[in-house]
């Protein structure tokens, strides 16, 4: 009868389950940070792809009427870009728009985040120039 139950036996015992479920939780940990730094990654790049299209309107605002858009300040400037310029406002993903600054008188947006530093726009190469906007290099095309 013993051979009988033993033929029989069918399913996992419990500490085949325990180590299937730590395998599955030290991978989970693994796993887990990556994709949440892929997540803000991506965010951020969406963040750079939208500076970059208010940076170039901007430049279009000043080559059509020979000064940058009057604004105080980067909120205010979507009541000056929007619609001609930009069909809508981009929303920011990974900063906010109070960490994003607009000076008049330069044309430029300044990013108020760990750094003081502020995003250029080089007329000649079109490109944005700031350590948020092109933390992989130098300089990125627009």
């Amino acid at each position: 009868m013993l051979k009988k139950f033993k033929k029989n036996k069918k399913g996992f015992t419990l500490i085949e389950l325990v180590v299937v479920i730590a395998i599955l939780g030290v991978l989970a940990a693994l796993v887990v940070p990556s994709v949440v730094n892929r997540i803000d990654e991506a965010k951020k790049n969406v963040d750079r792809a939208n500076l970059k299209m208010i940076q170039q309107a901007i430049e279009m605002y000043n080559i059509e009427n020979n000064q940058y858009p009057p604004a105080n300040g980067f909120a205010n400037l979507e009541d000056v870009l929007v619609p001609d310029y930009l069909d809508s406002w981009p929303e920011l993903k990974s900063i906010s728009e109070d960490q994003v600054e607009y000076d008049q008188g330069s044309g430029k947006l300044y990013i108020n985040s760990e750094s003081e530093d502020q995003v250029e726009y080089d007329q000649g190469s079109g490109k944005l120039n700031h350590p948020y906007i092109n933390s992989d290099t130098n300089s990125t095309n627009p």
